[in-house]
């Protein structure tokens, strides 16, 4: 098999970019690496990466502007370019007739891994991988299936019946169910995968497994909030609760806050990403931001906020 190419899409400019695209170099250093982004990004090009921008891959996304409904607590843009990254990297690959196979990355995500052995060896005749489930933050996919699950994403909003099912789902589920949370891409993401030939890349094999989160145990001990790390060797590795074997973790997904921890794991050319004097006061600066807004919490100053802007679940 030849190497796969691994795919990265983000708009702005932010330190994780670069963790990310090296690290994922280090293990894959003859995959060709292609950050689909914006102007603030494609300094990535001086690095040796591809960049090509979303902008030039846009018209499926455009048409799923006119037909999104907003159900979700997260802010529209974001939560609807979840949904449209799919369709950017579609039309991406309708440009490159040599991708046949490849891996999509989130930039919150280490790899430890070598992608294309992984395929070789677990990934026969599968369509589309999931992580725990639901996660897309490693997706192996095909041509096909990535062609597929644009088309699904974007009919499933411009097709009025299958729309109707999504708001009965979210009505059902998360209003009538006072749970938190909405639809997102990854609520599309799990039913289309799980009506194909699937793999979830967080089951062991060969002693290791991609991680879902590092904010989640999920049975491995915990250090600081997230998952007690071990780097050896360049490679990460943790401990089931109670166990001492080392089990492999083949990449790990920086959920949410953990971003500002991605550079104490970074193992990739050290000469490549930000110092990591300036990563740490980059973290201890964002942490003075969560203590500052727990505090308003802690004085009820958010449900203060929250009642006079008016900030509720969006109905449908």
């Amino acid at each position: 098999m030849k190497p796969l190419p691994i795919i990265f899409v983000h708009t702005g400019n932010s330190n994780i970019i670069s963790y990310a695209l090296n690290q994922a170099r280090k293990f894959n250093p003859d995959s060709e690496i292609i950050l689909l982004g914006d102007e603030s990004n494609s300094w990535v090009q001086k690095h040796g990466f591809r960049h090509f921008n979303v902008s030039d891959y846009y018209g499926m996304a455009e048409k799923f502007n006119d037909v999104y409904v907003h159900m979700s607590p997260n802010p529209i843009g974001y939560e609807r370019f979840c949904f449209q990254r799919w369709m950017v990297i579609k039309e991406f690959l309708d440009s490159c007739e040599e991708i046949d196979r490849f891996v999509y990355l989130d930039t919150d995500v280490l790899l430890y891994s070598n992608v294309t052995d992984y395929c070789e060896k677990y990934l026969g005749g599968i369509d589309i991988t999931v992580c725990k489930d639901q996660g897309p933050q490693y997706t192996f996919l095909t041509r096909k299936s990535i062609g597929e699950l644009a088309d699904y994403m974007l009919e499933s909003y411009a097709d009025s019946d299958k729309l109707e099912k999504i708001k009965n789902y979210y009505n059902d589920y998360f209003i009538k169910g006072n749970r938190y949370g909405g639809i997102c891409d990854m609520t599309l993401f799990e039913w289309f995968a799980k009506s194909r030939n699937y793999f979830d890349t967080n089951q062991i094999v060969d002693n290791g497994l991609f991680d879902n989160s590092v904010n989640r145990s999920e049975s491995f001990e915990l250090k600081n909030k997230i998952k007690k790390i071990i780097i050896k060797d360049g490679k990460a590795y943790g401990t089931k609760r109670g166990q001492s074997e080392l089990i492999t973790f083949y990449g790990l997904h920086f959920q949410g806050k953990a971003k500002w921890f991605m550079y104490k794991y970074y193992t990739g050319d050290p000469t490549k990403v930000r110092s990591k004097a300036k990563s740490f006061v980059a973290e201890k600066g964002y942490f003075i931001k969560v203590c500052l807004w727990s505090l308003v919490g802690k004085l009820k100053l958010k449900s203060i906020i929250k009642r006079v802007f008016k900030i509720t679940k969006p109905s449908v």
